[in-house]
């Protein structure tokens, strides 16, 4: 019977142990002009993300659309086994944001026409 709960709890979408929880804060934004061309930038901004182990991510700043202003705070839920994040409170009930950790940069890929994304830091 414990056997059994072990290999439950273990097969879940734990997002405990995943490396993304704790805060991070954006350093570098991606834009692409449409020719493939595009390349990170460094950004001057506040812009933070928290994700914390039972699924949930506060920001300072929207996740509604790429930008780097912090003018509203924001939340969201997120899937470690999926690598989605799931903003809450923008227009689009669906939005959806993809996400990797790569040589411990926490990297965002928002909906673009054109290639588009965000680089954070752990803090």
């Amino acid at each position: 019977m414990i056997a059994g709960l072990f290999l439950t709890s273990s097969c879940s979408d734990n997002n405990e142990d995943h490396e993304s929880v704790g805060k991070w804060k954006l350093i570098e934004q991606y834009m692409d002009p449409g020719d493939g061309s595009g390349d990170y930038v460094a950004v001057d901004s506040e812009k933070t993300l928290e994700f914390f182990s039972n699924g949930w991510i506060n920001t300072k700043g929207t996740l509604c659309n790429i930008s780097i202003d912090v003018d509203e705070d924001g939340n969201a839920t997120y899937s470690a086994q999926d690598q989605i994040i799931y903003p809450k409170g923008c227009s689009s009930s669906d939005m959806r944001i993809t996400y990797e950790i790569k040589d411990n940069y926490l990297y965002l890929y928002y909906p673009c026409i054109e290639g588009c994304g965000q680089k954070y830091k752990k803090i």
